[in-house]
Order: C-alpha cells, then sequence, then structure tokens
C-alpha cells in the first residue's frame, strides 16, 4: 500500500492546479484543499485566433484525521511589506489604484507547492494510523 506521501506525489491533479480554496470540513476532523484543474483545449477548438485552455474540473482533496495543519507562505517579508495594504486583497480594487507594485493577494488562488512534509516524524502526536487523502470531483 502506498504511503500517503506517495498517493500525494503520485496525483498528477493536485500540483498542476490552482488552489481555490483550503480549511478543515466542517466537523473539524479532516483537512480540505480544492483546485481547479486546467486543461488545454482539444485541437480542432480555438479560441479567436490561439488554442487556449479552460478548467476541466474542480476537485476537493480530504486528509482525513488530521490534528494539525502547518501553512506557510512562499512570500518574501519585503513583499509582505508592500502588499500589506487591503486594495492587494481586492483585484478590482488593485486595478483601480492603478496596479501598485506588490502582490495581488485578490486573484483568490495560488499554486501548491510539492515541498510539505506529510510523514509520521513530522507529527507532534500520533494518534492512530496515519491520515488517508481521497480526490472527490465538485
Amino acid at each position: 500500500m502506498a504511503t500517503l506521501r506517495e498517493r500525494i506525489e503520485g496525483d498528477d491533479l493536485l500540483f498542476d492546479s490552482w488552489i481555490v480554496s483550503h480549511g478543515y470540513a466542517l466537523y473539524s476532523r479532516d483537512y480540505d484543499i480544492v483546485v481547479n484543474v486546467p486543461a488545454a483545449l482539444p485541437p480542432g477548438i480555438p479560441i479567436g485566433d490561439t488554442a487556449g485552455s479552460y478548467f476541466k474540473g474542480q476537485y476537493r482533496f480530504r486528509f482525513t484525521h488530521c490534528p494539525e495543519v502547518h501553512i506557510s507562505s512562499s512570500v518574501t517579508d519585503e513583499t509582505w511589506r508592500t502588499s500589506w495594504d487591503d486594495l492587494f486583497a481586492d483585484y478590482e480594487a488593485w486595478e483601480a489604484a492603478r496596479n501598485p507594485e506588490g502582490f495581488v493577494w485578490g486573484v483568490n488562488g495560488q499554486m501548491p507547492t510539492p515541498a510539505f512534509p506529510t510523514s509520521r516524524t513530522h507529527r507532534r502526536r500520533h494518534l492512530g494510523p496515519s491520515g488517508s487523502v481521497t480526490r472527490c470531483t465538485r
């Protein structure tokens, strides 16, 4: 049976996608990551003069039996400082302000990074068998 890390790393949808939301399930035991998965349009279906792309689906990855989650940003300290204003959290406000320099949080998504620990050695306490991850189409 594959380990949790092997299952995550072997899933081609998670890391070639756009995270649109994440957080604990309503009952607070499991942790969900919801992604939109892009795809190229099939040949012969152009958009204007180009081939284009679309979202082929939205998927929920559920990490079960998850007592804690550690999330960090890859945005640098300097970028945090220059992107602190609330207008960076609202894409339309950022455009209305004439696109000031900084990180626009208001794009409402993030590319996932495969550099997260998933092994039992990274857990602070052992609560039974390793959690599992399932993928569901939304």
